[in-house]
């Protein structure tokens, strides 16, 4: 678990970093890509740390959060392969305003505890997306509420959903 929080504190540290570089207005291209990076790591060890596979740290989860709709649709044929023709895999907190949120963290544990508390991901099925689109929460958040229960996306229930291998098709915390 140590070594976990570790790789998880290095991550903060870069995006802190690249955060950094933004706030003295250095222009660097791949600023937002490093951040889009470190934060996609650390949600992955924070999902492969909830179903149990602490060993993969960053790297992309066998399971992932799913709205109730896109889980009815993908469960019918439950394949890698059929995900992305389902629905698309979406921020609860638009990448836009967690970056913003993000600039105001002191250090790498506020960074950490921003992310556990603003980043969940789900797939979500198109129409759901298209709401999310009509509503204009693409890329900005409510002024009060939350986004996805104004569009009238419910999550799946089951916690994270294993998507390949074995188990597809079922809760990660059965």
């Amino acid at each position: 678990m140590e070594k976990l929080e570790n790789e998880q504190l290095i991550q903060a540290k870069i995006i802190m970093l690249a955060l950094d570089q933004n706030n003295r207005e250095i222009p660097m291209e791949v600023n937002y890509t490093i951040i889009r990076a470190a934060v996609g790591n650390i949600i992955n060890t924070f999902v492969n740390n909830q179903i149990g596979d602490d060993i993969k740290f960053g790297l992309k989860p066998r399971a992932r959060l799913m709205s109730k709709s896109f889980f009815k649709r993908w469960s019918t044929l439950p394949t890698v392969s059929n995900l992305t023709s389902i629905g698309i895999y979406e921020h609860k907190t638009p990448m836009k305003v967690l970056i913003n949120m993000l600039l105001k963290a002191e250090n790498e544990i506020e960074i950490l505890m921003i992310l556990r508390e603003n980043c969940l991901i789900m797939w979500v099925t198109h129409e759901e997306d298209q709401e999310l689109s009509r509503l204009g929460l693409k890329s900005d958040m409510p002024e009060a509420g939350d986004r996805y229960q104004l569009a009238g996306i419910e999550q799946y229930p089951g916690g994270p959903v294993i998507f390949k291998g074995v188990g597809r098709g079922r809760s990660a915390n059965q």
